[in-house]
């Protein structure tokens, strides 16, 4: 019975190692992210900031559609 609590106990002793670490690790990757993070995209911020979108040109519109058949024309039309 000794034996089965002290394995216990050096069990529970790792994990509660292994979860501190792991919190470590968390902490410093969400400290980093935030000062490295690229800035967003100038759409993404006027909505985060409730500001309202700006109107899209037809000519911009009608680039984005072109490249977004010619992109999914090229993504279908490939065979696997």
């Amino acid at each position: 019975m000794k034996r089965q609590e002290y394995l216990k106990a050096q069990r529970d002793k790792l994990l509660a190692l292994k979860k501190q670490e792991r919190e470590k690790q968390l902490q410093a990757v969400e400290s980093d992210s935030n000062k490295q993070r690229p800035r967003s995209a100038k759409a993404a911020q006027s909505a985060l900031a409730g500001q309202p979108e700006t109107e899209i040109n037809s000519q911009t519109l009608q680039v984005r559609k072109a490249l977004a058949e010619r992109l999914k024309s090229e993504v279908v039309g490939k065979k696997f």
